[in-house]
This record gives structure tokens, sequence and C-alpha cells, in this order.
């Protein structure tokens, strides 16, 4: 697989795959059959060359100077792919656009859904379900905001998939602690009814909560949702990733 098909098919998860390939190296048996089959024909990338031991030690140490201590440690791993996601996305044209909305008829529904869940079968509608919903139903409206960039041979070319896969940054605890988006998608969501829709939201984030998520949950995702208005951020620019058309970065609700 080459770098930039890798890059348009995983996107921001190619840290999750560089993850399992180490565990799949290491112990097989650990990982489930879909990724034992995925990684049969796998070739991943180079993140950073391996560093010697007596080279990484040193820069462990700390490096005195006269005003200040400073600790030095290399970037590898899930770290190094960070950057190189992000220094890829700068190679992808983007302009961005930021709106502030109203969204007490939102509010409304959203309670009005939910009192009617809470009286017939439960469950519960988040409001990042109807914002997803919302920009699914937008795009189907504005199909050149599916239209993503690719480079063919040093020339700029425009493609746009067939269906739309609606990808979905899922925040998720690592094993030491750290935090880490994931972002699979939803394959063909254009097609779904809500009901549908929210079904196989939720299914995605059980999916990755009980860590039973698969490969092809991450391949081909045309559009994205990140929500950091749940930590209270109001603006943010996130970086649209290569093979992607456009994000959509939702800020915190609040009184104006």
């Amino acid at each position: 697989m080459s770098e930039k098909k890798e890059e348009i098919y995983f996107g921001p998860n190619v840290w999750l795959i560089d993850e399992m390939y180490r565990q799949f190296k290491e112990s097989p048996e650990q990982v489930a059959d879909s990724w034992r089959d995925f990684f049969k024909d796998y070739s991943p990338t180079t993140l950073t060359p391996p560093v010697p031991a007596e080279t990484e030690q040193k820069t462990k140490e700390k490096k005195k100077s006269k005003e200040v201590d400073i600790d030095i440690e290399p970037l590898r791993g899930f770290a190094a792919r960070i950057v190189e996601n992000m220094e890829t996305s700068l190679t992808v044209p983007t302009a961005t656009s930021t709106r502030v909305i109203p969204v007490k008829v939102l509010e409304e529904n959203r309670r009005i859904i939910n009192q009617h869940l809470a009286a017939t079968k439960g469950g519960k509608v988040s409001f990042t379900h109807i914002i997803a919903w919302t920009i699914l139903e937008s795009l189907k409206k504005m199909p050149a905001l599916t239209t993503a960039y690719m480079e063919i041979d040093g020339q700029p070319h425009k493609f746009r998939q067939k269906h739309i896969n609606f990808g979905l940054a899922i925040d998720v605890e690592r094993k030491d602690g750290s935090r880490s988006l994931m972002v699979p998608n939803i394959k063909e969501s254009e097609l779904l009814d809500f009901k549908g829709f929210f079904a196989a939201y939720n299914e995605m984030v059980r999916k990755v909560k009980t860590n039973t998520i698969e490969p092809d949950d991450f391949t081909g995702t045309s559009v994205s949702l990140t929500n950091p208005g749940t930590i209270g951020t109001v603006h943010s620019v996130p970086r649209l990733m290569a093979g992607q058309s456009c994000i959509i970065a939702t800020g915190a609700i609040d009184y104006p």
C-alpha cells in the first residue's frame, strides 16, 4: 500500500493501524481475526528511524543551560504519526468558514425527541446526533462540498466518492492514560434515514469503546465531524486530512 493511498484510506487513524500492527508482530493471537487478515499484505510506512539505546538515553537526559533545564525526547509511534498527519494536511488546499448559529430550536426538538424515547423504547438523542444528521442532509443538497483534492503525477485533480462515508471523531483513552481521537466512518450514510443513522452512529461508538473496531471501519472517509465543544472550545480550525472533502467542527453551546 503506497503512502498516498494509506493517507486517503485511513487519514487520522493511521496511528491506530501502526499500533495494531506492532501488537500483531509481537503477539498475533492477541489481535482479532479481521486485523490478522488485514495485516497479511500490509506494509507500514516508516515513522521515525530506530534510535540507538545509547543515543536515546542521552536525549532523555536533561540539557543544562544557564537559564532553564530542558527535557528532550524523540517522538515515535503515536506521537510521530500525529506530526506526520498534521504535516501532510498542510499539502491539502483548504478554506475555513466560521458561523455562530442559534440553537434554541435544536434544543427544543432534542427535548421533544428524548421525551418520546423515554416514554416508549428508551434511549437518548444527543446534540451531536442531530448535528451530524443535519450536516449529512446539507451535503445532499450541496454535493460540491463532497469534492476532494488529489495530486496525480504532480497534477491537481478533484474527485468525489460515490457515497458519503461519514467520519465521527471519538475520544479514546489509551492504556497509558493519554487520550487521542479515533475517526471511524458510517458507510453510505446518505442512504440512511434518521433512525438508521442514529443506530449506526451508536453502534460505531460501541465498537470503539469495546475495542471491537475493524479495519474497514476506517477506510474511505469522505467527510468528518469533530466536537471540541464538549471540552469548552468555542472556535477551532481542524486539519483536513488527505482524501477528505471537508471536516466540520462544532463549538461549545452557550448563552450569548
